[in-house]
């Protein structure tokens, strides 16, 4: 686990074990009331574009539909620590993931797919093991993300609030990290 994931993990409960929760000073932009909205080329920093589908992320798994094929996605996933890619996953078969989020972030298609292509390639799992096993597919998680270690890890809820996480204070409710590959998914791990 690289010590920005670690970091991740470990700010997750100054959002749950506390009322300490600041608000950065620069939050992702809501979404327009009047409809889906389409990412602008000002837009596609890697950094804010990570954050965008970390926070789309999250709004998707307020729905439970979207929660359990997460689940049994992770579940099955053969990477070490049920890893999985997430751009790979956005994109795959039938592109259904990557609507989900579009939908939950009122959004445009375009705009998630822009995204996914300025980001870095990304992974994402739970990777604290205790979370991993305790995680149910409910809908108390957190999705969280970090620039660069020793950052302050980003995180949001399944509401799509913002919050900052203390990086120094175990976490007390699972979190979900979408952070750079750190696995080679190109090769599969084998048995023995």
């Amino acid at each position: 686990m690289s010590r920005r994931t670690r970091l991740i993990v470990l700010g997750a409960a100054a959002v749950l074990a506390a009322c300490t929760e600041r608000t950065s000073p620069d939050p992702v932009p809501d979404v327009p009331e009047d409809g889906p909205a389409v990412v602008s080329a000002g837009r596609s920093h890697p950094h804010a574009a990570r954050e965008r589908l970390a926070r789309r992320f999250a709004l998707a798994l307020a729905d439970p539909t979207f929660r359990a094929r997460i689940k049994g996605e992770l579940d099955r996933s053969p990477m070490p620590e049920r890893k999985l890619h997430l751009q790979r996953f956005l994109t795959g078969a039938d592109r259904g993931a990557l609507r989900d989020l579009a939908r939950a972030g009122r959004e445009a298609d375009a705009a998630v797919e822009m995204d996914v292509r300025a980001a870095p390639a990304l992974e994402f799992y739970l990777p604290v093991p205790a979370h991993r096993l305790a995680w149910r597919g409910d809908d108390r998680i957190l999705v969280a993300t970090a620039h660069a270690d020793g950052e302050a890890p980003v995180a949001f809820t399944t509401t799509g609030h913002r919050v900052i996480l203390d990086p120094n204070t175990p976490p007390a409710s699972p979190v979900l990290a979408v952070v750079p590959v750190e696995a080679d998914f190109d090769r599969l791990p084998t048995l023995g």
